[in-house]
């Protein structure tokens, strides 16, 4: 599971990408305030309760040290897989140097443990701004504005630190989350073209979770569950 730390003005975050099949004994979550997590398909309480090879070591770890788990995520509906499909149809024939180069690079991340930086996350982040896939950057967008705008401010004020520390684990395909937090540009520019520019208001995204953050807080015997609208979409 690769990692990366970085900051914007309102957090630092490290960000651990890997296969979400592939277990993860690698725990870089030492002092943060929160841990959002990738769910897709799966709710944020099956992924707290039940083990899941790549989420249950940080997910423990913040059961240990009574950190909240965050899910800012979103779905695909249906159409927005076969929309997926078909962007992945065009990325392999069209763009084939470049989609076989960053798709070796991501999985390659997905197996491994190093800390990365430096001009290939930046290029897989471009590459996937390029070609606005739904399942890739169009979910960064989403999960970057909930975070940044949500998460960090209610971690902010519950933890009394005014520049909180947030975890994140995701899978390696979703490295440009990075970019996508750090510029609010970036991020509006994705979320604005899901919004008015694909057939209908963020047509392939599960609009019943679109708006919605869902927290997990460890207590004494278990967790504690709860579900907020964010008014941001």
């Amino acid at each position: 599971m690769v990692y990366m730390e970085f900051s914007t003005d309102k957090a630092d975050y490290v960000f651990q990408g890997g296969n979400h099949s592939n277990p993860n004994y690698q725990n870089v979550f030492d002092g943060v305030d929160a841990l959002v997590i990738e769910t897709g398909k799966i709710t944020l309480d099956e992924l707290v309760l039940f083990y899941h090879p790549q989420m249950a070591v940080p997910v423990q770890h913040c059961a240990n040290t009574k950190v909240p788990v965050y899910s800012a995520d979103v779905d695909l509906t249906r159409k927005g897989y076969q929309r997926h499909d078909w962007n992945m149809f065009f990325q392999s024939f069209a763009l084939m140097p470049f989609w076989g180069f960053i798709l070796y690079k991501s999985l390659k991340y997905a197996f491994s443990e190093e800390k990365i930086d430096g001009k290939i996350p930046k290029w897989i982040s471009n590459y996937h701004f390029f070609v606005q896939d739904p399942i890739i950057e169009g979910r960064n967008a989403i999960n970057a504005k909930k975070i940044e705008e949500f998460i960090v401010p209610m971690v902010a004020q519950e933890s009394g630190n005014i520049k909180p520390k947030i975890g994140m684990v995701f899978g390696a395909g979703h490295i440009s989350l990075r970019y996508n937090l750090e510029s609010k540009k970036r991020r509006n520019f994705t979320l604005k073209n899901w919004e008015k520019f694909n057939f209908g208001r963020y047509a392939g995204f599960d609009k019943d979770y679109l708006d919605v953050v869902c927290k997990a807080v460890p207590n004494s015997y278990n967790w504690d569950f709860y579900k907020f609208n964010t008014g941001l979409f």
